[in-house]
């Protein structure tokens, strides 16, 4: 393995000599970074230089570390970012607004604060978004959201140096392997994930309403009917999947069976015909259920259904024989953990979610607070999720839009916990009532946007980092109070509390005191009597590991989803 080490000023330090262990990571438009196990010192924002197993040249900054101390002495493991990420973000853009242009356009203006250039940007057709007090990083992400596209970061090398740095947009990375998966149920080495909740055998599609005018041709305020696609689909507004029905369908009372309806929306289409193949292609999608599975290359092999060379984004045959008839669809490999040491030997994540029925196990158990750790899972499940819990009398997360729940239903609140980037929070705000990811006054006030825009009032959480660790988020200990009170009297915001993750280590004296400073903070909020604090009670901290010393240090929320549901990777 070719891989050195440069100063965070690109000055070559040498290579690490001795390494027992290198995982490389990656996720579509998600997670890629590199973690390292060796004897080597390494400082915070060191580079590391490396050529990965299918030849591609990568670059990553060190971020976190954790020391053990071995036989051999300390072994230091490194978590390292793509040095995109690291630098990207740090580049900020003021206010760049690229409306009615194409992707490559708006990357162009995305980047054009850092060192990071262009690459090849996919044929998206035209759309439009703005970036205001944002960085470069999130930019990016907002371009693969709104044109739809996929991102790709490339470096290029000579001698010891990175000599160029580009950011592709794709239509989609990877690509049809022809590779082919099969499972059955005695299959106990793989990992597999049902959500059925949101199936549709049949979507009624709706485009653009245009602004009415009247008889002379001026605006009246006012907006037509929805666009529909019947006039090109022999009258109906709808369309079905034959397949679908007989294998989904419910029963029609005449011994038939009839269609699950579901609908989408395109708010941009102005065409009819685009209308029917955009929800054609939506109904493929949704009316087979989203299965995921988890399983490494060892166990592939031993099926006979080798996987070597297969990256992230592509495209395999999943034959799931647990079904009768099976069920047979084309599936994406989402995520892949690689030993760049050992060839071979790596872990493929086909799809991901976490099943709906899962969590309604959970809400009829007794649970009655859930939360998610990503914006994307929010949005795959929410509608699910939502429709379930009404059916029991339940109303999950803030009903934003839904007339038709009771308004004595027994309410459940729906938490995003993890990271939150800008332009995701428009996309979360429909359905959960508290970010508890909130790290600092820039993002409050985003949210905050956002929140008054809909005409509503979001609960948040700040995030404090009280273990002090490079790798957790949040805000300084010392500037919590003040922090708080800033947040306190934004408009569409509620400061409901403040949220932390334990101290990684073993000792239960440094865990404990994190979680008691933690509550001293809050403590000293609501004694300050700042306005807009008197909700700041809430205590999230402690994971299944160490919350019986979060509760009792005064948790009042514990994130206990591995202890309910098990280990799991994320999307």
């Amino acid at each position: 393995m070719r891989l050195w080490v440069t100063d965070r000023f690109e000055n070559f330090k040498g290579p690490i000599k001795t390494m027992f262990s290198c995982v490389d990571t990656r996720e579509v438009n998600g997670e890629n970074a590199l973690t390292i196990s060796c004897l080597a010192h390494l400082e915070k924002g060191d580079r590391i230089v490396w050529q990965d197993l299918k030849g591609r040249w990568r670059e990553n900054i060190v971020d976190g570390v954790t020391e053990e101390r071995a036989r051999a002495g300390i072994v230091y493991t490194y978590y390292c970012p793509t040095s995109a990420q690291v630098e990207l973000s740090g580049d900020y853009l003021e206010d760049k607004r690229p409306l009615n242009t194409t992707a490559g356009v708006a990357m162009a203006s995305a980047l054009s604060e850092s060192r990071w250039a262009v690459g090849t940007v996919a044929d998206l057709g035209q759309s439009g978004t703005n970036f205001y007090h944002t960085n470069a990083w999130q930019a990016v992400h907002d371009v693969a959201d709104t044109w739809g596209g996929e991102l790709e970061f490339e470096i290029a090398v000579s001698s010891t140096q990175v000599t160029a740095r580009r950011v592709h947009l794709r239509e989609r990375v990877g690509g049809d392997t022809g590779k082919r998966f099969t499972y059955t149920k005695d299959l106990v080495s793989v990992k597999r994930e049902v959500d059925e909740g949101n199936v549709a055998t049949a979507l009624y599609g709706y485009g653009k309403a245009p602004e009415s005018t009247d008889e002379d041709g001026n605006l009246t305020g006012g907006y037509e009917r929805k666009l529909t696609f019947g006039d090109v689909n022999g009258g109906q507004n709808w369309v079905g999947d034959a397949d679908a029905l007989a294998r989904w369908g419910r029963p029609d009372g005449n011994g038939g069976k009839a269609h699950v309806f579901g609908d989408v929306e395109f708010e941009d289409c102005e065409d009819q015909a685009e209308l029917l193949a955009l929800t054609k292609a939506e109904l493929a999608d949704r009316c087979t259920p989203k299965v995921s599975y988890e399983v490494d290359a060892v166990s592939l092999a031993r099926a006979g259904e080798g996987f070597e060379g297969a990256d992230e984004g592509d495209t395999v045959l999943v034959i799931d024989e647990v079904y009768d008839p099976p069920l047979r669809v084309q599936a994406r490999i989402t995520k892949v953990e690689e030993d760049q040491l050992t060839e071979g030997k790596a872990t493929y994540t086909i799809g991901n979610f976490r099943t709906v029925g899962e969590i309604m196990a959970a809400i009829d158990a007794g649970i009655r607070m859930i939360g998610e750790n990503r914006p994307q899972e929010v949005m795959a499940k929410a509608e699910g999720l939502r429709r379930l819990c009404a059916d029991r009398g339940f109303a999950l997360g803030t009903g934003d839009g839904d007339t038709t729940r009771p308004s004595d239903a027994e309410h459940i609140p729906f938490h995003l916990i993890g990271q939150l980037q800008a332009n995701k929070i428009g996309k979360i705000l429909p359905d959960v009532n508290t970010i508890e990811s909130v790290d600092g006054v820039e993002l409050a006030q985003r949210i905050a946007r956002r929140a008054v825009a809909r005409g509503i009032t979001v609960g948040v959480l700040l995030e404090v980092n009280e273990s002090g660790e490079a790798s957790k988020s949040g805000c300084d200990p010392q500037a919590a109070v003040d922090i708080a009170a800033q947040i306190a009297q934004l408009d569409g915001i509620r400061l409901e509390g403040l949220m932390t993750i334990g101290a990684h280590v073993d000792d239960e004296a440094t865990i404990r005191a994190c979680f008691a400073h933690l509550r001293g903070t809050r403590d000293t909020i609501l004694a300050s009597r700042a306005p807009g604090t008197e909700h700041c009670t809430e205590l999230s901290m402690g994971m299944t590991h160490d919350m019986a010393l979060a509760i009792a240090e005064g948790a009042t929320i514990v994130r206990v989803g591995t202890a309910i549901f098990g280990e799991r990777a994320f999307i």
